[in-house]
This record gives structure tokens, sequence and C-alpha cells, in this order.
């Protein structure tokens, strides 16, 4: 099965989704918690990246619904692109740049 069959087999659950990246974004909200180690930060990106897979599909299929000269649906398929973008993209194999997101041209 594909990446994208799997994908289009599971539900969404966004409020798993609003949770890990919480995880992620929850040091700046509270300072007395302590970032996530290297072996956490590994996890949650991985958790994140598969998050993105599944949404990307879902807010593409819903944006093609919306009209041809809709702004939202510009908007959602030029993020859908970003967000692919940022898929295929690596993180610098550079410990100190491992929360740093790549630089794209």
């Amino acid at each position: 099965m594909s990446p994208k069959q799997h994908a289009e087999t599971l539900p969404t659950d966004l409020s798993l989704m609003r949770e890990t990246a919480q995880i992620l974004l929850g040091p700046d909200a509270a300072p007395d918690v302590l970032p996530p180690s290297a072996d956490e930060l590994d996890t949650l990106t991985r958790t994140l990246r598969g998050h993105l897979e599944l949404l990307a599909p879902e807010v593409e299929q819903a944006a093609w619904r919306l009209d041809k000269e809709s702004v939202p649906r510009y908007c959602a398929l030029a993020c859908v692109e970003e967000v692919r973008g940022k898929l295929r993209a690596q993180p610098s194999p550079r410990p100190h740049r491992a929360t740093q997101r790549p630089l794209t041209r």
C-alpha cells in the first residue's frame, strides 16, 4: 500500500494533532518546561510530518470543491504546495541545527 493510499484509509484525529503540536510549541508558552530531548524531537518531527501527510490531501480536496475564483481556494492550494515542499526537504544533519527548518530557495 502506498503512503497516499495508507493516508486515505486513516481517520484524521485533529485533537491528537493539536496535542502533538503543543508538546513542541509548549516550551515557548511555558518557560519552566524543558525542550524535548534529541530522541523526543526526532519522534515529534516524524509524528508531525505524518500529520501533515494526512492533512495535505484533505485540505487539497476541500479546496478543489471551492469556487474556481475563490481566494480561500487559491490560498489553501498554495499552502498545500508549501507543505509538500517542506515534506520533501531534509533537516540539517548538524545537531545544533536540528530544530531549525531547512532553508528553501
